[in-house]
């Protein structure tokens, strides 16, 4: 405070002091962990564990394949006492540790998202990181941030991250020292690679698979029958007769006459038929045989091409009393034309079949018949691809290397090396083993580093040979 008169008897200004105590919030937690995702060493809880995304099918793809886990599943439980009520929360990474290892700075592909903590898949430290032997962990603060930007941390835990592929080396695998063109130890197995679940990852394949389609086949056989060569007509045959009429009363005794007659008619095979005609009365023979002509004519078969008379015409007579009258038709004319013909030469022909109906069952055995139908198969071979379990998901994946340059023993009087002139070449997942010039002469074992790339970077193991001695 200052005087402002010139002349005063009080001083010409007055300081004043204030102490002011300002007390930050004071937050608590109370909070329980969620059992099913921690480590724990007895009652005290490590490491929150954080694995890959669990893949929806054996052949996910590999973008599928991340790590992004809500760190609110770290705590089943989870209050903060003694906000005030005016502030933000917000997760961060404060440490990272690589194969156990303080990393400086915080690696930069550990990352928070939100409620989330990631890591990027490209990153090559994190790979290198989750792949060594004691992994990659990091250390989650959870903070909040008051209306004046005071910070205030109210939980830190420690997040292990799992990793997602394991190579895993066989055991038992032996070899024959001293053993003329080598000895080759296979390392492949079903457990070579498995993911952080222990499942078998599988590579894809391709196969030649058998199809067969079992069906009803028609098999029925058409029947066949001999027609004999026959005669076939060209031409029908035409008949004009042409009657007359005769009337009269007798004046005398009068004697008329009928006829009866048998035809043979044949046929180009030498086969033949009768037929037995007869006429009303007449006056004279000559009219009888001239009804008999017609009728004959009248009555001819057909592909009957020949006719005779079978035997002689037989005439009756019969006797009219005087004053009787007489009345008939009598034939006046015959104009015939015969029916001509054509031979047809004997031939097999189909006899009409009427099929049955396809079965509604199934067949029990391949060739059983069911009227018309047999029971059959087709069968036809198909390229089939089989994707193998999660090989894509955590892919990437390169061939199993054996690192043949880093190779040590058991053997103590060279310095844990390979015998002098032995030699190790890898073929495929197999390991040729090959020493001649210098034998051992006991047991001992070989160990070959082995890695293999994938998805998330490069795992490792270790293979183990055992050389027995060529006794």
């Amino acid at each position: 405070m200052k005087n402002k008169l010139t002349s005063s008897e009080y001083p010409a200004s007055i300081t004043f002091k204030f102490t002011v105590n300002v007390k930050l919030p004071e937050l608590t937690l109370d909070a329980t962990e969620n059992d099913i995702y921690w480590t724990k060493d007895g009652d005290e809880y490590k490491y929150f564990n954080v694995n890959v995304s669990v893949p929806n099918s054996v052949a996910s793809p590999a973008s599928d394949c991340q790590f992004r886990r809500a760190l609110t599943e770290a705590y089943s439980a989870y209050t903060v006492k003694g906000l005030p009520g005016c502030e933000s929360a917000r997760y961060k990474v404060i440490k990272t540790y690589s194969n156990g290892n303080l990393t400086s700075p915080v690696m930069s592909g550990v990352q928070i998202d939100g409620n989330y903590i990631t890591l990027d898949k490209s990153n090559a430290a994190v790979k290198a990181a989750l792949n060594s032997a004691n992994g990659l962990q990091a250390v989650v603060a959870h903070i909040y941030t008051m209306s004046n930007g005071d910070e205030v941390t109210v939980n830190e835990f420690m997040v292990d991250f799992i990793r997602p592929v394991n190579l895993n080396m066989p055991s038992g695998i032996a070899v024959i020292d001293a053993k003329t063109g080598g000895d080759v130890a296979d390392f492949q197995w079903n457990g070579l690679l498995t993911d952080w679940r222990n499942e078998a990852i599988v590579k894809d394949s391709w196969s030649w698979v058998e199809n067969v389609h079992s069906y009803w086949k028609r098999v029925c056989t058409p029947e066949f029958e001999y027609v004999q060569g026959h005669e076939e007509m060209v031409t029908p045959a035409q008949l004009d007769v042409e009657y007359g009429t005769i009337k009269f009363t007798t004046t005398t005794v009068t004697t008329m006459y009928t006829g009866k007659a048998t035809y043979r008619y044949y046929n180009r095979l030498g086969g033949s038929t009768k037929k037995t005609y007869t006429t009303e009365e007449f006056l004279t023979q000559a009219e009888v045989d001239a009804s008999l002509e017609a009728q004959k004519l009248a009555g001819w078969p057909l592909i009957y091409p020949h006719v005779e008379l079978d035997g002689d015409i037989i005439y009756t007579e019969v006797s009219k009393p005087a004053s009787t009258t007489i009345e008939y038709d009598y034939v006046k004319s015959i104009n015939y034309v015969p029916a001509t013909y054509k031979w047809v030469e004997g031939n097999w022909t189909m006899v009409p079949h009427r099929h049955t109906e396809k079965p509604a069952f199934e067949g029990t055995s391949y060739g059983q018949i069911s009227g018309c139908w047999e029971w059959t198969k087709k069968e036809w071979g198909r390229p089939d691809w089989n994707p193998g379990q999660y090989w894509f998901f955590y892919g990437p994946f390169g061939d199993v290397t054996l690192d043949l340059n880093k190779v040590t023993t058991s053997l103590e009087y060279n310095g844990n090396k390979l015998p002098d002139g032995a030699t190790l070449v890898q073929t495929g997942n197999t390991v040729k083993y090959v020493n001649v010039s210098s034998p051992v002469g006991y047991t001992y074992q070989i160990f070959i580093p082995a890695t293999v790339n994938y998805g998330w970077g490069t795992t490792s193991s270790t293979l183990t040979i055992t050389v027995n001695p060529n006794n």
